[in-house]
């Protein structure tokens, strides 16, 4: 919403698409809590390869309705493959290393620069315009994240125990 509203789409389903915004985000972050609370003991590769398989399972009967009309070109698959391999199932055995190394709250941070990337990638390789928004709500996300994962920042600076931490001058 920092950003603005699109005047475009009608006002209710805005808030049906920021509705279902924040509820991935909350399922997001309780699954977080939840694997790092009821797997504690189990190894990343377990993890990531029962979330995948878990994954292709429930995507199963979709893509029994969804089949493609032609057989995809070598390209189109091998590009799938990639994504499949190196991108998601590498990205998850990161992620759950991460969980079982340093928690919930730090390995989800990470998920608040996916914006900043996507407007850069936006930037860089389509060409798309910045707004002062835009730039207010990168700004949001990138000083959320410094003071989330204890990153130190200007304005905070390690004084001694007990005290705030902000300058009185």
């Amino acid at each position: 919403m920092l950003v603005g509203g699109n005047t475009r789409l009608p006002i209710t389903r805005t808030f049906i698409a920021v509705g279902l915004s924040l509820g991935a985000a909350f399922c997001y972050g309780i699954g977080g809590v939840f694997v790092s609370a009821a797997f504690k003991n189990e190894q990343p590769l377990t993890l990531a390869i029962g979330q995948q398989l878990a994954a292709g399972l429930d995507l199963l009967p979709v893509a029994v309705f969804l089949l493609p009309h032609a057989v995809p070109a070598p390209t189109v698959i091998a590009a799938v493959l990639g994504l499949a391999l190196l991108s998601t199932s590498l990205a998850y055995l990161l992620y759950f290393h991460l969980m079982r190394g340093i928690g919930p709250v730090k390995t989800l941070s990470v998920t608040f620069l996916v914006p900043v990337f996507g407007v850069l990638w936006g930037r860089i390789f389509l060409h798309e315009p910045l707004s002062a928004g835009m730039l207010g709500g990168l700004l949001v996300i990138l000083v959320s994240v410094a003071l989330v994962t204890n990153v130190p920042v200007l304005w905070r600076r390690t004084g001694r125990p007990g005290s705030s931490g902000m300058s009185s001058d």
